[in-house]
């Protein structure tokens, strides 16, 4: 049962992206599609479906309004919310809430989880977490020296990984060079992952860091995927 949750969970991926968002919530609204709305309260679950009546930006709200009389009867303002829709399978949570018998209004989220619609599902670092990748490369030229190196994770997919790492070390990386990875915190790797850089670039201007997109030469098996992302990706 637990490892059916987590295949079902790698299927989504957090979102930050505020048109992304609002782009997905419009829909629902546009669709009159349902929403599952549920409490956890002192171990029971109360749930209740609603529909997106009004979408109000400017004041950062949402109203949702019940198909039945007196469904948020059961619901409080001391648990948090969780919303649920069709669209794209997105969920949310909110503690901001305001709500009476039949209508309920929360704040519009600026963290969701999406179904993933990559063809190879791409798992975002939390916010606030910190997953470090070690790796060895070799530079210099001709035959060169090994050197160790540490990167931050900002996401995962069975087939790569995007990096970032202090800008001044990007000197020691170029596209198509190859990377062998030892560890991903915890996890480690034997034999070590091997890998080829298919992008670097400068994430936004101003700042220090650097990222880089790698490729595993032989993909993550599912396995593998399932370990990291429920270690370090779910948090």
């Amino acid at each position: 049962m637990f490892a059916a949750i987590i295949d079902d969970m790698l299927n989504l991926r957090v979102s930050r992206n505020n048109h992304e968002i609002s782009t997905t919530i419009n829909t629902m609204y546009a669709d009159s599609s349902p929403v599952m709305i549920w409490q956890n309260q002192n171990g029971k679950r109360v749930v209740t479906y609603a529909t997106i009546e009004k979408i109000d930006f400017k004041n950062n709200r949402i109203l949702l309004q019940s198909k039945e009389k007196n469904r948020f009867e059961s619901f409080s303002k001391d648990y948090t919310i969780y919303i649920r829709g069709e669209e794209r399978s997105i969920l949310f949570k909110q503690q901001d809430c305001k709500l009476n018998a039949n209508k309920i209004a929360v704040s519009i989220p600026s963290e969701v989880r999406l179904f993933e619609q990559r063809l190879i599902p791409r798992f975002e670092t939390p916010e606030k977490v910190s997953v470090d990748a070690h790796f060895d490369k070799r530079i210099g030229a001709g035959v060169g020296s090994e050197r160790n190196f540490s990167a931050r994770v900002m996401n995962i997919s069975k087939d790569g990984m995007c990096l970032e790492f202090i800008q001044n070390l990007g000197k020691y990386f170029y596209e198509d060079d190859m990377l062998f990875l030892s560890n991903i915190d915890q996890t480690s790797f034997n034999p070590k992952l091997e890998a080829k850089i298919v992008y670097i670039n400068k994430p936004a201007a101003g700042t220090d860091r650097m990222r880089m997109g790698l490729r595993f030469i032989k993909p993550l098996t599912q396995d593998q995927l399932r370990m990291l992302v429920k270690s370090y990706f779910l948090r």
